[in-house]
């Protein structure tokens, strides 16, 4: 069988309840949440990329909004987005917060597998 007549079959198949399988519904509901988890993370990471051209742009020093936004990119970083922002602004972090620099640096490593 070919993959087109394997698409032919599943747009034809019924879901779920309406097949009589709870199972199968409740594995279509994960995939459809994860695949729009991956696309969230998607647009939080463009929104974010955004906010790290302006910190870098606008040589801002306001630790709370730096550490806000490394939060959000270590999020997106989750669904495979992000990470070059999250590194370049961790970079410039660097000169504002040695601390906070280590600890975002970890985290980092922690989720791109390097630990």
């Amino acid at each position: 069988m070919v993959k087109k007549d394997l698409d032919l079959i599943a747009g034809e198949a019924k879901v779920g309840r309406k097949a009589g399988n709870e199972v199968l519904d409740y594995n279509y509901e994960i995939f459809r949440l994860a695949k729009a988890a991956k696309e969230q993370g998607k647009l939080i990471a463009k929104l974010s990329s955004v906010d790290v051209d302006n910190i870098i742009r606008g040589c801002s020093g306001d630790c709370s909004y730096i550490e806000n936004t490394l939060d959000s990119l270590l999020e997106t970083m989750m669904f495979g987005e992000g990470e070059g922002d999250f590194f370049r602004l961790l970079d410039y972090y660097k000169g504002i917060s040695e601390d906070g620099y280590l600890f975002y640096y970890d985290a980092g490593m922690k989720v791109v597998g390097d630990d």
